[in-house]
């Protein structure tokens, strides 16, 4: 008699098989058009409970789609602090889901990707998302593949990375400093030496991010990470950029300020709502670069502010293009209505608008063709604008200027694009030094990188510990993968 343990194992292998098959091989023609559909949508938000006015805002959505693609919505949002633990599950049961958040620090596209729980767009875009196509550039779905195949659409925002140090203005002028001559990172001490001789207790630079010489590379894990390929190279060399005079010069000025006083004696730790800078009692701090920066900052920050660049142009990488899409879940069983949604998201500004501001005369009023000021109900449905699609048809918010975000497009375009662009690194091979070397971060990586030790020694001691942790093993297996990713590409 066959015996029935190997009948049972032999079923649950022809299931699981089948199962993983028709998540990697479901076409666009198993969706019906003809069926109204649901579509569940799980979101990042940055509060800790839903939006009020949630359900009114997506039985408002839920109209216009089921019109549209006969379809009707549920947006599912989620704590981005608790973001991954809670989607882990969901995605690894094969739980219905149709589209999820994703990107390159929460949720990594790469790892899910990877894993087969993203569904391949390639054979869907050409036919139910021609539009979206044609929005989304060359650069930017090359940076959404993995295993070659594109598993996210990005949010189109501002896709490239040039940080500013912005300044209270208020401070600026009761202390009359003159940041015109400002072009340097280094160029920011005389300014501190001033406003620290004013007012010996002020904290001149809120450090919670850091500068970091983005302009010349494109690290590969984080800047922190040993590996990184300069964006000068089209040779595409992967370095430690814990060997290279200018990284290290830009951790020997971080030294400078801290003995000066100039940044408080906890920096290196993350900003958050607590930090001096959002309370208006620093002088200064690093953001991104971003059309209209000082007005949309201000507005952000609740008092003025007035920013400096610190290079000419801004770096359009894997990582900076990565850190907002939606992808559409492997376990969706309309993936086709899932990414004409994701067109609509993207092209059709009264959805855009819907799902980041809300119903308009109950949560803002327009004051223009494409700005708004909010009602007093705004705070009862409040989202996560960046993660919500294309902000080129988004509305600005006054006192913003109008149109603010459709400079966006020109920004983006301005960028020095790095020269391994669309590469993403598999650490697999490598986990375990990758693991400890983070560690090691954790331990060594801050006393060199904001000057809380002699730059020489912190690097030297970080450096040798490195060596142990296998970071030798680590570069190597980059360059391997790098070289492997070119010539794929050509």
């Amino acid at each position: 008699m066959f015996n029935r343990k190997l009948l049972a194992l032999f079923l649950l292998i022809v299931f699981a098989a089948t199962l993983f098959a028709g998540c990697g091989s479901k076409t666009a023609d198993e969706d019906n058009p003809a069926e109204t559909v649901e579509l569940v949508w799980y979101t990042g938000f940055s509060g800790t409970e839903s939006p009020k006015d949630l359900d009114s805002v997506t039985a408002e959505l839920s109209k216009y789609t089921k019109e549209k693609i006969n379809a009707t919505v549920k947006i599912i949002p989620v704590a981005f602090a608790d973001y991954q633990t809670k989607m882990n599950p969901i995605l690894a049961s094969g739980e219905a889901c149709d589209l999820v958040f994703t990107c390159s620090w929460t949720l990594d596209y790469r790892i899910y990707g990877t894993k087969g729980l993203f569904y391949p767009l390639d054979d869907l875009l050409p036919k139910y998302g021609e539009k979206l196509n044609s929005l989304i550039s060359k650069e930017l779905w090359e940076a959404t593949r993995v295993g070659g195949k594109i598993i996210a659409v990005p949010n189109y925002k501002d896709l490239v990375y040039q940080q500013v140090v912005v300044f209270n203005k208020n401070k600026v002028d009761a202390l009359g400093l003159d940041l015109s001559k400002i072009k340097t990172f280094a160029d920011l001490a005389p300014v501190f030496a001033q406003a620290h001789a004013k007012d010996p207790g002020l904290i001149c630079f809120e450090t919670g991010s850091r500068i970091s010489p983005y302009d010349k590379y494109d690290f590969l894990i984080s800047y922190g990470t040993p590996g990184a390929v300069r964006l000068d190279d089209s040779s595409c060399k992967v370095v430690n950029q814990w060997d290279y005079p200018d990284f290290i010069k830009d951790c020997a000025i971080y030294r400078e300020f801290y003995q000066k006083g100039y940044i408080s004696k906890d920096t290196g730790t993350t900003r958050n709502q607590s930090n001096p800078f959002l309370k208006g009692t620093a002088l200064a701090a690093v953001d991104v670069l971003v059309p209209n920066c000082d007005t949309v900052l201000s507005s952000l920050y609740g008092f003025p502010v007035v920013s400096v660049k610190l290079y000419d142009k801004p770096a359009m990488t894997t990582h900076s293009t990565t850190g907002s899409m939606i992808a559409v879940s492997a376990s969706s069983k309309h993936p086709a209505r899932a990414l004409r949604f994701l067109e609509l998201l993207n092209t059709d500004p009264y959805v855009r608008n819907l799902v980041t501001y809300g119903i308009e005369k109950v949560h803002y009023d327009k004051t223009g063709p494409t700005s708004i000021k909010y009602t007093d109900k705004h705070k009862q449905y409040e989202m996560a604008g960046f993660a919500l699609g294309n902000r080129l048809i988004e509305y600005t918010v006054d006192p913003t200027p109008p149109g603010t975000n459709q400079l966006l497009k020109a920004f983006n375009d301005s960028a020095v694009i790095s020269p391994v662009m669309g590469f993403s690194f598999n650490t697999e091979p490598v986990k375990s030094e990758i693991s400890a070397i983070e560690n090691l971060n954790q331990q060594y990586a801050p006393a060199a990188l904001f000057g809380l030790k002699d730059v020489d020694e912190a690097i030297s001691d970080y450096q040798t510990q490195l060596k142990a942790c296998g970071v030798d093993r680590v570069l190597a297996e980059m360059q391997k993968q790098v070289d492997e990713w070119k010539k794929n590409k050509k």
